[in-house]
């Protein structure tokens, strides 16, 4: 039986999988991360992640990056599927909560929108 329970339990993730309560968290905008002289060309560690489904737009990932200061970054929603297969994977959940998963922030500018994007560098830290 407790086999069965371990199989079943990876699909009990919801935006609580780290056990942090992101009520009171300020969310930040990459673009707004990025311009943050506090930010700038910063490795943010990466406390828990999860799926933000109530937004007024599509669902998006967001990563939980400081506690302590509870700050969440918004990260682009193209973004969403691999988020998805992190919370999927026990083995990258417990990586996360060992504190070994981080990113930095990495601009570029499209051609065909003629602006400026933001995409992440995963790390191993």
């Amino acid at each position: 039986m407790e086999q069965v329970k371990n199989l079943m339990s990876k699909f009990n993730h919801g935006n609580n999988v780290f056990g942090i309560d992101t009520k009171d968290y300020d969310f930040e905008k990459m673009e707004d991360a990025y311009n943050d002289d506090h930010f700038a060309d910063h490795t943010f560690n990466v406390y828990g992640l999860f799926i933000n489904k109530g937004g007024k737009y599509q669902p998006h990932p967001v990563a939980i990056v400081d506690t302590e200061n509870k700050i969440a970054v918004d990260l682009p929603s193209h973004l969403t599927d691999d988020v998805q297969q992190m919370l999927d994977n026990d083995e990258i959940i417990q990586y996360i909560k060992d504190g070994h998963c981080g990113f930095k922030i990495e601009p570029y500018f499209s051609k065909n929108w003629k602006k400026n994007f933001y995409g992440v560098q995963w790390l191993d830290i």
